[in-house]
């Protein structure tokens, strides 16, 4: 199984390589470009799956610490009832 997805990702990036130079601006053309980043930051095809990956990160965290003060809630609930039951 491991073969296996190593050969996909290798054949995958082998396939979409050329592909990454599909347009100018990435800081290849002069050394000191000062728009390099800018491009990076202002382009839908570069900002786009970053902030889809910083949406997915974000809502994981949120979603987890939601999940945790559920628990905890849940947990002082039940204490609470046994501490009243051996009463």
């Amino acid at each position: 199984m491991i073969r296996f997805n190593l050969a996909l990702v290798s054949l995958i990036t082998l396939v979409s390589s050329s592909q990454l130079f599909a347009h100018p601006g990435h800081g290849n053309e002069v050394a000191n470009n000062p728009h390099g980043l800018l491009h990076y930051l202002t382009e839908p095809v570069h900002f786009m799956p970053v902030a889809a990956i910083g949406v997915v990160v974000l809502l994981f965290v949120t979603g987890r610490k939601f999940m945790q003060r559920s628990r905890n809630r849940q947990q002082a609930v039940i204490i609470s009832r046994e501490i009243e039951k051996e009463k």
